[in-house]
């Protein structure tokens, strides 16, 4: 491989591999955390969509329970009426 082992001699890497084994410049300087531009929040900018479909479901609920009440209301009204006949 190498012509001749003397300690004081430079010695030429085979096909160049020490070009492969230099880091890249990249990592010579630290990385910084990522940070938004503007100071405003993420979550203030973009509404949370998963909250938000949350409480339309719980408010969907709510209605179909109201409506379940008002038929049984109209149920007991009808009731109350054959009765009285």
């Amino acid at each position: 491989m190498f012509a001749s082992i003397d300690p004081g001699k430079k010695v030429q890497p085979v096909n160049g591999a020490a070009s492969n084994m230099k880091r890249p410049k990249s990592r010579t300087k630290p990385m910084k955390c990522w940070r938004p531009k503007n100071p405003i929040s993420i979550f203030e900018r973009q509404p949370n969509r998963a909250e938000d479909n949350k409480r339309e479901r719980e408010r969907e609920r709510e209605r179909e329970r109201e409506r379940e009440r008002e038929r049984e209301r109209e149920r007991e009204r009808d009731r109350e009426k054959r009765r009285g006949i």
